[in-house]
């Protein structure tokens, strides 16, 4: 279900793309040149930023992975409701049907590019945390480029050794 369309691949795509980006850059550019002067202050951002960046990821594979939630399950059938115009499923309140997934989707709210699923009954909670998760993700990383950058201005910092 997580490949719903070709779009939310290349959505996807980017997305690992810019993680991979950020990744390179905070440690390869930024902390890895001062390991040498600061080591246990760079380690200390190392082990931190991993961190972040591993909830962020797991996060963003189970929101993408997570099926929303449809009404298939007979309780649906025997109660009544009414049923959907494109796919014959029964229809709950706050059910609506996906053109993009194809499906009705329980307590739908969006369907979303970025994990290419619909955002819904079973998977509003992880999808919540991953936005959390890469918020704290995203500042983690200024702040700390902020602060490494006024410890050591990019004119007096060393590359580092590739050998």
């Amino acid at each position: 279900h997580f490949l719903c369309n070709l779009e939310g691949s290349a959505a996807i795509v980017m997305v690992l793309s810019l993680y991979a980006y950020t990744y390179y850059g905070f440690i390869w550019l930024m902390v890895l040149p001062i390991m040498a002067e600061h080591a246990i202050f760079a380690k200390s951002i190392l082990f931190l930023f991993h961190a972040l960046f591993a909830m962020t990821l797991c996060c963003w594979i189970q929101a993408m992975m997570t099926h929303p939630g449809s009404p298939t399950h007979e309780d649906f059938w025997e109660q009544g409701f009414k049923k959907c115009k494109r796919c014959s499923y029964p229809k709950p309140p706050r059910t609506h049907h996906c053109s993009t997934c194809n499906s009705c989707v329980l307590r739908m709210d969006h369907h979303c590019p970025f994990i290419n699923n619909c955002v819904g009954w079973r998977n509003h909670k992880i999808f919540i945390l991953f936005l959390v998760y890469h918020e704290v993700y995203s500042f983690f990383g200024l702040v700390w480029t902020t602060v490494i950058l006024m410890m050591n201005p990019p004119e007096v910092r060393k590359p580092v050794a590739t050998d």
